[in-house]
């Protein structure tokens, strides 16, 4: 976890629910921004089901508040986002 970066969502203006899904991954988070937790775990953590994380993701990549970047296994299957 990286507390600038934590410092910088809870500076973000959207709605309470979409807040709570950039902080838990803010919370996985190096100082650089990058992370990559997984939707299902997100959703445990928050409570919430990963339909609903995937919705908010959604928004925050919309806003230009997250970026994704797909990530691939050694045997081409794809793994958690960047």
């Amino acid at each position: 976890m990286s507390v600038k970066v934590m410092a910088w969502a809870w500076d973000q203006k959207v709605p309470p629910a979409t807040k709570a899904v950039l902080l838990a991954v803010a919370d996985h988070a190096d100082d650089e921004g990058i992370a990559w937790p997984g939707r299902k775990g997100l959703a445990v953590k928050l409570g919430i089901d990963d339909r609903n994380v995937t919705r908010h993701l959604a928004k925050l990549i919309a806003a230009g508040l997250l970026r994704s970047t797909p990530q691939y296994r050694q045997d081409g299957s794809q793994t958690s986002n960047l």
